[in-house]
């Protein structure tokens, strides 16, 4: 899926784009902080690409 593509999904107002990782790691093989750093990150670039939370 495109970045384009989900652009204009996430303007319909009842659907919700959510992230999960940035780099799809075994999150159990992680240290905590490495986990954060995944999911935040991933959240981040989503917010930032279609200009609006997750």
């Amino acid at each position: 899926m495109s970045w384009d593509h989900i652009i204009e999904i996430s303007k319909d107002e009842i659907c919700t784009i959510g992230g999960h990782t940035k780099n799809h790691l075994v999150l159990s093989k992680l240290r905590e902080s490495e986990v954060i750093e995944e999911i935040v990150d991933a959240n981040k670039i989503i917010e930032s690409k279609i200009g609006k939370k997750s």
